[in-house]
């Protein structure tokens, strides 16, 4: 089940770095798709971390020997998002949905001939499909995508024909993504709401303190028995502080996050009015897609991760050696 998360992730990566938008339309599909593919990463990385729990647990049973371990120990090791446990599941679903609606936006934005237009049709179709499954297992509300949502949704694809013409490219384009707006709106809403999980953070909040902690015992259990050079010594402590910078920011990592998926449904709307004005590649949309690119970044400096906090930070938690950074409420 491990390697299945690493290849759907990879996979995913994979996918992404094979595409190159067209328009502006399509910087925007290839900007959200960027931005899923690192709520993506966050998930796994949760699932990830209630196996390892497992797995910690059934280390600490079976250590001495007492007890053996056996397969059937192993066995009873499952991910928090099983294929068994559906609602768990449409977490991960609803992610990846919304990565396959911004992936056939982007086709339908680049479409030069009909093989294009085939998969565009196809991933709108899926991310319909994908969107209806997560968000009734996740809310026990109706589907987003009615039935007659879903044939505007193909007509308007269907009507690009084999002749493209930029005029009918623009019409599919204004009607799949007028069509879609209000849709995004709540399963973005969702998402954020999933990924606020108080027990999904403190999951990975454990995993990450408790990683932490084995590293720094057997660095001490290292260095005692054998005096270690100054460069053995530097090179591991580096490591060591990489991964309490990891630990310390997961909270802020998650808000992050979660402000990303925000941004999307932000986006989304401004993209939405743009196109309903008939401006495809106007200014406005230029500025959407630069501010939605710079939601998602990557931190290597923990000042700069902090004055992302609206209120300022603060240090949660009673061990030192746990305490983590979270944005103030």
């Amino acid at each position: 089940m491990i390697r299945i998360w690493l290849i759907i992730a990879s996979a995913f990566v994979l996918s992404a770095c094979q595409s190159t938008p067209h328009n502006e339309i399509g910087a925007f599909a290839q900007a959200t798709q960027e931005i899923t593919l690192q709520v993506d990463e966050v998930i796994v990385e949760i699932n990830q971390s209630h196996i390892n729990k497992q797995l910690m647990d059934i280390a600490t049973q079976h250590a001495s020997g007492r007890e053996p371990l056996t397969r059937e120990t192993l066995q009873s090791v499952t991910p928090l998002f099983d294929q068994s446990a559906q609602k768990q599941m449409a977490i991960y679903r609803a992610n990846h949905a919304l990565n396959r609606y911004a992936k056939g936006l982007q086709a339908l934005s680049g479409a030069v001939n009909q093989a294009d237009i085939d998969i565009a049709a196809a991933e709108l179709a899926s991310a319909m499909n994908g969107m209806n499954t997560s968000y009734t297992l996740l809310t026990n509300n109706d589907d987003l995508f009615q039935p007659k949502d879903m044939s505007i949704v193909a007509s308007a694809v269907a009507a690009l024909g084999t002749s493209i013409v930029e005029k009918q490219r623009q019409e599919s384009l204004k009607s799949v993504i007028t069509q879609a707006d209000e849709k995004v709106n709540l399963i973005t809403d969702e998402l954020v709401i999933q990924l606020a999980d108080s027990g999904l953070e403190e999951l990975l909040v454990s995993s990450r303190s408790t990683h932490l902690k084995h590293a720094l015992r057997g660095y001490s259990k290292r260095s005692s028995k054998q005096p270690m050079t100054f460069k053995q010594s530097y090179s591991e402590t580096q490591a060591l502080y990489e991964l309490y910078i990891i630990m310390s920011q997961t909270k802020l990592s998650l808000h992050q996050t979660r402000q990303a998926i925000k941004a999307v449904k932000k986006a989304h709307n401004g993209i939405t009015q743009e196109v309903q004005a008939d401006r495809f590649n106007s200014k406005g949309i230029i500025a959407i897609v630069g501010e939605l690119k710079n939601q998602w970044e990557r931190y290597d400096d923990f000042r700069e991760v902090v004055t992302r906090c609206e209120k300022g930070y603060e240090l949660t938690g009673d061990d030192p050696l746990s305490q983590v950074v979270a944005c103030k409420p």
